[in-house]
Protein backbone atom coordinates (compact mmCIF):
# COMPACT_ATOMS: atom_id res chain seq x y z
CA UNK A 1 0.00 0.00 0.00
CA UNK A 2 1.44 3.12 -1.14
CA UNK A 3 0.84 6.54 0.80
CA UNK A 4 0.94 9.66 -0.87
CA UNK A 5 0.92 13.13 0.56
CA UNK A 6 -0.29 16.03 -0.57
CA UNK A 7 0.71 19.53 -0.30
CA UNK A 8 -1.44 22.46 -0.68
CA UNK A 9 -0.14 25.34 -2.94
CA UNK A 10 -1.55 28.32 -0.66
CA UNK A 11 -0.92 30.22 -3.99
CA UNK A 12 -3.54 28.51 -5.47
CA UNK A 13 -6.02 28.59 -2.99
CA UNK A 14 -7.12 31.51 -0.97
CA UNK A 15 -7.48 31.16 3.01
CA UNK A 16 -8.93 33.56 5.06
CA UNK A 17 -5.85 34.64 8.18
CA UNK A 18 -5.86 36.73 10.59
CA UNK A 19 -3.55 40.27 10.20
CA UNK A 20 -2.57 42.77 13.07
CA UNK A 21 -2.06 45.98 11.10
CA UNK A 22 -0.79 48.89 13.73
CA UNK A 23 0.74 52.48 12.73
CA UNK A 24 3.23 53.11 15.87
CA UNK A 25 4.88 56.51 16.33
CA UNK A 26 8.14 57.09 14.50
CA UNK A 27 9.51 58.20 17.85
CA UNK A 28 9.23 54.51 19.19
CA UNK A 29 11.87 51.49 18.97
CA UNK A 30 9.75 48.68 20.39
CA UNK A 31 6.77 47.06 19.25
CA UNK A 32 5.11 44.32 21.59
CA UNK A 33 1.83 42.35 21.36
CA UNK A 34 0.17 40.43 24.16
CA UNK A 35 -2.56 37.60 24.61
CA UNK A 36 -3.90 39.23 27.10
CA UNK A 37 -5.83 36.11 28.74
CA UNK A 38 -2.03 33.42 28.89
CA UNK A 39 0.39 36.74 28.44
CA UNK A 40 2.33 34.67 25.82
CA UNK A 41 4.35 37.60 23.83
CA UNK A 42 2.89 37.11 20.10
CA UNK A 43 5.33 39.94 18.46
CA UNK A 44 8.50 41.57 19.77
CA UNK A 45 10.43 43.49 17.46
CA UNK A 46 12.26 46.80 17.23
CA UNK A 47 11.03 49.59 15.33
CA UNK A 48 10.79 48.66 11.22
CA UNK A 49 11.62 51.11 8.57
CA UNK A 50 8.17 52.39 8.47
CA UNK A 51 5.43 53.63 10.95
CA UNK A 52 3.23 50.90 9.62
CA UNK A 53 3.36 47.36 11.13
CA UNK A 54 1.74 44.04 9.48
CA UNK A 55 1.61 40.46 11.48
CA UNK A 56 -0.11 37.43 11.07
CA UNK A 57 -1.97 36.33 13.77
CA UNK A 58 -3.87 32.99 14.74
CA UNK A 59 -7.37 33.06 13.80
CA UNK A 60 -8.75 33.30 16.98
CA UNK A 61 -8.08 36.72 17.26
CA UNK A 62 -10.16 37.85 15.07
CA UNK A 63 -12.99 36.53 16.94
CA UNK A 64 -12.27 38.28 20.38
CA UNK A 65 -10.76 41.76 21.65
CA UNK A 66 -7.92 39.71 23.50
CA UNK A 67 -4.65 41.49 22.46
CA UNK A 68 -2.75 44.00 23.99
CA UNK A 69 -0.21 46.27 22.11
CA UNK A 70 2.46 48.05 23.35
CA UNK A 71 5.32 50.54 21.99
CA UNK A 72 8.75 51.88 23.89
CA UNK A 73 11.15 54.06 23.60
CA UNK A 74 14.67 52.65 24.44
CA UNK A 75 16.12 55.89 25.57
CA UNK A 76 13.38 56.20 28.11
CA UNK A 77 12.21 59.61 26.70
CA UNK A 78 8.49 59.04 26.70
CA UNK A 79 6.37 56.92 28.91
CA UNK A 80 5.24 53.33 27.20
CA UNK A 81 2.17 53.35 25.52
CA UNK A 82 -0.63 50.19 25.60
CA UNK A 83 -3.87 49.75 23.87
CA UNK A 84 -5.68 46.89 24.93
CA UNK A 85 -8.59 45.06 23.77
CA UNK A 86 -7.24 45.21 20.19
CA UNK A 87 -8.96 42.94 17.21
CA UNK A 88 -7.08 41.81 14.15
CA UNK A 89 -8.56 41.98 10.44
CA UNK A 90 -9.62 39.04 8.34
CA UNK A 91 -8.13 39.12 5.03
CA UNK A 92 -8.53 36.51 2.36
CA UNK A 93 -5.18 35.83 1.00
CA UNK A 94 -2.75 36.55 -0.82
CA UNK A 95 -2.30 39.66 1.55
CA UNK A 96 0.51 41.97 0.95
CA UNK A 97 2.56 41.84 3.77
CA UNK A 98 4.74 44.21 2.98
CA UNK A 99 5.81 47.06 5.56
Amino acid sequence: MSRFLMHRDSARYHQHISVLQVTIDPQSDRFFVLDRATLEVLVATKKTPTSVVKVRTPMKYANNFELIVFILDEDREFNMKALDGVKTETVLTPVDMSQ
